[in-house]
């Protein structure tokens, strides 16, 4: 294990990852039991025949045709759950990398749709950069919710979480479009506090969370807004489960490692990358024009194979295979024993961090590069809020 690095994993279908709930229902279909016996089923009346269920492709069609979008970052026996969370907030963000001035511009818009059953008065979006724990710097520009522009003011004493005043609440079942730009500078080098996982660091671009975030809303009885000013440590972000679509224009002879199933154009000298992700916790970025690249694919039990990837410098290739094959194996061992892996790709990178393994930010460290590789990889099943 190399001094001074860490695993840092971006799960291309991760982030973020599946709610526990829908990882439960899975398993229904999928369970391996490794222990014992399966337990018994009582016994029931025989049930009249039901009429076979539409077909998946039909299901999303039915709720919303734009759902097609996110397709890509789904294998496909878990398509069905673009259905289940067709109401799931879906950011669009358009990103614009300035290298010289360490500097992303970007305009973003967020659907989002009032799944309560009150009636909302206001929005509460996050901007985690802000906080000490990045050690960013992030500006908004205009915010428009529809064609009208909306006034807001601070929620949090670090400008990292703000309120945005409605003059008509938004009804349940009911949904709206905000827009807005921003800029955020990137801090060079350890500037943050916690484990700094944002920043650019020796040339390697590491920006988890780069956009305005929803909040989300409060499962207890008061049904409010959760907006807790964040920790200087762990894992600082809170969101809901959320359908992504981005691109980022930056130097061609960068490579991109992003949440989600990512296409490059081949133009010069910026060059666009655009992914899709979801359902996922939250987006992550990484890139550096450092890095290098190995892949390899792993055979499933459903017969569709995941894509690795293993990022890393040139003077750490050899870890970096070492890395993909840990990954690798780890994947093939997790899928016998938790049920398919929903998501098409894997990536991992090297990034320079304070301190722990990351999951597009920062856990607890393990004790080997081993064992950091499998907890990681492990953690596309089982890492939910």
């Amino acid at each position: 294990m190399l001094p001074f690095f860490v695993l840092v994993v971006v799960l291309a279908l991760i982030g973020l990852t599946w709610s526990m709930a829908n990882m439960l229902t899975r398993m229904d279909v999928v369970t391996v039991w490794t222990h014992g016996n399966p337990p018994r089923v009582p016994a029931t009346a025989p049930q009249a025949e039901q009429p076979a269920p539409a077909p998946i492709a039909a299901q999303i069609s039915s709720l919303d045709s734009t759902l097609s979008l996110y397709k890509p970052a789904l294998r496909s026996p878990f398509m069905a759950d673009l259905a289940r969370h067709a109401n799931a907030p879906r950011y669009e963000v358009d990103w614009v990398l300035d290298v010289s001035a360490r500097q992303i511009t970007g305009k973003q818009t967020l659907r989002y749709t009032n799944q309560t059953t009150q009636p909302l008065n206001d929005l509460v979006l996050r901007l985690y950069p802000n906080t000490r724990y990045m050690g960013g710097e992030m500006t908004l520009g205009e915010l428009k919710l529809g064609e009208m522009q909306t006034p807001w003011s601070w929620a949090l004493p670090d400008q990292s979480a703000l309120r945005i005043g409605l003059l008509k609440s938004i009804t349940p079942g009911e949904t709206v479009t905000l827009s807005l730009s921003f800029t955020l500078s990137v801090p060079n080098g350890a500037r943050g506090a916690g484990y700094q996982t944002f920043g650019l660091f020796n040339g390697l671009w590491a920006l988890p969370n780069a956009y305005a975030m929803i909040a989300p809303r409060a499962i207890d009885l008061s049904d409010q807004w959760q907006v807790d000013a964040a920790p200087n440590y762990g894992d600082i972000v809170f969101s809901e489960m959320a359908l992504y679509r981005v691109s980022l224009h930056a130097p061609s002879n960068y490579n991109v490692v992003a949440t989600g199933a990512c296409q490059s154009d081949e133009a010069t000298p910026m060059a666009t990358t655009t992914c899709v992700a979801g359902p996922v916790r939250d987006f992550a970025l990484h890139l550096s024009e450092r890095y290098d690249v190995e892949r390899t694919t792993v055979n499933s039990l459903i017969g569709e194979p995941v894509k690795l990837f293993s990022y890393f410098l040139p003077q750490h290739r050899a870890a970096g295979k070492r890395a993909l094959e840990i990954a690798a194996h780890a994947l093939g061992s997790f899928e016998q024993r938790f049920g398919p892996y929903p998501y098409g790709e894997l990536k991992i990178l090297r990034q320079r961090l304070r301190r722990a393994g990351s999951n597009t930010r920062c856990w607890p460290a393990c004790c080997t590069a081993t064992t950091r590789a499998m907890t990681i990889t492990s953690s596309g099943w089982w890492r939910t809020r």
